[in-house]
């Protein structure tokens, strides 16, 4: 082999590497963003509520994404409206955050109307309707949050989602006395 043959394939092992380790920090990343989000989310009745599940969407939705690409899909369906028409919590969350941050997004759309944004907290089934939508809360230990038509609840989706993430990708913790 000659020297320049040589030195393409150590390039591509060198491009191997570093792709790998920017997958790595990548999802360590995401992860870290929505434990810190969940440890410190706002009242709901907070003006910047929607603004920290915005980004709890996006970066979890990157963390699913990525699981789904490295063949750790997060796969459960629990609690999940059929009305919805997703397989599992990956793709719910996919819709839902593509909801929440394109706002002429047709997911947001209900009969005709925007549906954006509605947080519903503890068990208020039908607490809404509009034509032949109902939305709700089925349980009164949860927050279920709505944009469009697609509900995710906090702890049953939201959380449940990042911890089955944690344990799949186990990384450094950074220590509350350490964390940027």
């Amino acid at each position: 082999m000659n020297k320049d043959s040589q030195q393409r394939i150590d390039n591509r092992q060198d491009a191997d590497i570093t792709a790998s380790w920017m997958a790595h920090a990548d999802m360590e990343s995401a992860l870290d963003k929505c434990d810190r989000i969940l440890k410190t989310l706002p009242p709901v009745a907070a003006p910047h509520f929607e603004a920290a599940i915005t980004l709890l969407a996006i970066n979890l939705n990157d963390a699913l994404q990525k699981a789904s690409t490295d063949g750790k899909r997060i796969t459960f369906s629990d609690n999940i409206d059929a009305e919805a028409k997703v397989a599992d919590v990956t793709e719910l969350i996919s819709k839902f955050r593509n909801a929440a941050c394109h706002i002429f997004s047709p997911l947001t759309k209900v009969d005709g109307g925007k549906f954006r944004f509605i947080v519903i907290g503890g068990k208020a089934i039908g607490a809404i309707s509009i034509s032949s939508w109902d939305f709700g809360s089925d349980f009164e230990d949860d927050v279920a949050i709505y944009f469009g038509r697609f509900r995710v609840y906090l702890v049953r989706h939201i959380q449940r989602a990042v911890d089955e993430l944690n344990s799949a990708y186990p990384r450094h913790r950074w220590s509350d006395a350490t964390a940027p």
